[in-house]
């Protein structure tokens, strides 16, 4: 997971992924770590955030090169298990969104 602004430039891809969970973490720390290292072999995975707070919500940003991309992690073995046992085990509900950059802008404080 990225510590800083991510490269998302103009004409890359954000999926967004806003969440509830159930509170289960029956396998969820180990599967979450497994997805993020399977997506980043994924040629066209940019970058990743995910912030989520104590009552569970959270949001996680996935930035790609490209809509193929996106749908060969869509589309992933894995990853359809994990989004099966997510539905089953680990949300309350969860949204998808994906989307175009038509801007991006940085700040980094120079500490």
């Amino acid at each position: 997971m990225s510590v800083h602004p991510v490269e998302a430039d103009k004409g890359r891809y954000a999926v967004i992924f806003v969440s509830k969970r159930s509170g289960s973490e029956a396998e969820y720390a180990e599967m979450n770590t497994e997805l993020g290292n399977m997506a980043r072999e994924i040629p066209g995975f940019v970058d990743e955030i995910a912030l989520r707070n104590d009552q569970g919500s959270g949001i996680s940003v996935s930035f790609w090169e490209n809509e193929a991309a996106i749908e060969e992690w869509r589309q992933h073995a894995r990853h359809r298990l994990a989004k099966q046992m997510g539905r089953d085990l680990w949300y309350d509900w969860y949204a998808v969104y994906i989307c175009e950059i038509e801007f991006a802008h940085r700040f980094i404080k120079n500490l």
